[in-house]
């Protein structure tokens, strides 16, 4: 009996080789650290125009690139035709921009929403694939086919200083919402005399950029883009 115990007792002590407890583990070699595991920090979360928050500071400009996020202001100033075409208008624009002490606005580069029959927005403004917001951060629309497709998220009411103004609606446009020439457009923007097609500033649907015909002479805003 006693060797039959004994030799019952050398089994038993010989199975536990075969296994490791995860006390007797040895520890795991640490991680490397140039290497990313799948623990790293989450992606970073879209804002309220569902564009993805880069990080960049106010004053930040767009470099012109279809990845980037754009601002856009109506001007603080009236204007009556003749403008002096669209090359006038984005002239107007960039002065407004020059003179602007926000942050979001000051040493931009920015083109009017303005069309004629052989130039409308869609031919010369970049189809941009982040947001269009206005100089108080708020969203306009995610991207350039949602600009186009509508409705807007906020109206452009907001100026180059960040205001809202608190005269007339009225702007400048002869576009579509979708940025097709929508005439009249006061003979290109160079005559005083006849009619030019206006959006409203303070509209989210088509009527943000074509709302009704107004005189050529009379005063009314224009919408400014980055460019």
């Amino acid at each position: 009996m006693k060797r039959l115990a004994l030799a019952l007792l050398s089994m038993a002590a010989c199975s536990s080789f075969g296994t490791t407890s995860s006390e007797d583990a040895p520890p795991s070699p640490p991680l490397d650290a140039g290497v990313e595991t799948s623990i790293d920090a989450a992606p970073p979360m879209q804002d309220a125009g569902g564009d993805v928050d880069r990080g960049d500071g106010p004053s930040s400009s767009c470099p012109g690139d279809l990845d980037c996020q754009r601002v856009v202001f109506v001007s603080s100033i009236l204007y009556s035709n003749p403008l002096g075409g669209i090359d006038g208008a984005d002239e107007a624009c960039n002065a407004l921009a020059a003179a602007s002490t926000h942050p979001r606005v000051k040493g931009r580069k920015f083109l009017a929403w303005l069309a004629t029959s052989n130039v409308p927005p869609t031919s010369r403004m970049k189809a941009g694939s982040k947001s269009y917001i206005r100089p108080d951060q708020e969203p306009v629309a995610t991207n350039w086919p949602a600009l186009l497709q509508g409705p807007l998220l906020n109206p452009i009411n907001v100026d180059e200083h960040g205001n809202t103004p608190t005269d007339t609606n009225d702007v400048w446009t002869g576009a579509s919402s979708n940025g097709s020439f929508a005439g009249p457009a006061c003979g290109g923007w160079g005559k005083t005399d006849g009619s030019g097609t206006v959006g409203r500033r303070d509209q989210t649907t088509d009527l943000w950029s074509k709302a009704s015909e107004i005189a050529c002479s009379t005063y009314a805003h224009i919408y400014c883009f980055e460019e």
